[in-house]
């Protein structure tokens, strides 16, 4: 009866450490998917106000840029002239 009332002792303290175990990697996991999320946001959120405050995204290609319409960049002014006067001209 000692044997048995030892191997159950063991038998529960593996399936704690089991458990442990597989609770301890779903944190790990949860934890470095938030600080996933929240660095690709700051990237993100990052990219699109350098554009509004005036850093360039795109290296002065204006032709090519999704914020062409918008942008604030003299080069961006310039190419919105050029491009207006083209249309103006047709």
């Amino acid at each position: 009866m000692k044997q048995t009332n030892t191997e159950f002792k063991h038998i529960a303290n593996d399936i704690d450490n089991e458990r442990r175990s597989f609770l301890g990697k779903i944190a790990r996991t949860l934890v470095l998917l938030l600080l996933g999320s929240f660095i690709g946001m700051l990237a993100i959120n990052k990219r699109i106000s350098s554009s509004k405050h005036g850093s360039c995204i795109n290296n002065s290609i204006c032709s090519r840029c999704k914020l062409k319409s918008t942008c604030i960049q003299p080069q961006a002014q310039s190419f919105r002239a050029v491009n207006n006067k083209k249309d103006i001209n047709r």
